[in-house]
């Protein structure tokens, strides 16, 4: 019986390889940590940042890998905030769930979470809001 656990724990030992995670996988997991946040939606970066960057965004996340060596990524993060918010701390909160949810899942160290607010989003009226206000 203890030559069979040397064998495995040899075998163990032996092992070797690299695990790569696709930049993909870590934007759709920061884009489903973007998700999650309050008073945040994606938006996209528009058509000239992706040509100048050079890499595509995908729901409003953009990753690009800092060294392969280090395993360190930095992620850009496009979104529209809520009327009403305070942008600042939707801000934060984007940023700390999308590093959380990154290292958790992928074990990668996020060097930077940059968040770029592009837009506001207004809270479409409904026909029995203007009703209200017309009675009032």
């Amino acid at each position: 019986m203890p030559e069979e656990m040397n064998k495995m724990e040899g075998t163990e030992q032996e092992l070797g390889g690299k695990v790569s995670i696709a930049e993909e996988v870590i934007a759709q997991i920061a884009s489903k940590a973007l998700s999650e946040v309050d008073g945040a939606e994606p938006a996209s970066p528009g058509l000239v940042a992706n040509i100048m960057s050079g890499y595509k965004a995908s729901n409003g996340i953009r990753v690009a890998v800092v060294d392969d060596e280090s395993d360190e990524v930095t992620i850009d993060a496009y979104i529209g905030v809520k009327y009403g918010s305070r942008i600042p701390d939707v801000c934060w909160d984007v940023q700390e769930g999308i590093k959380k949810a990154v290292e958790d899942c992928t074990g990668r160290k996020v060097k930077a979470v940059n968040v770029t607010v592009q837009n506001i989003i207004f809270a479409e009226k409904s026909d029995g809001d203007d009703a209200a206000g017309e009675d009032a």
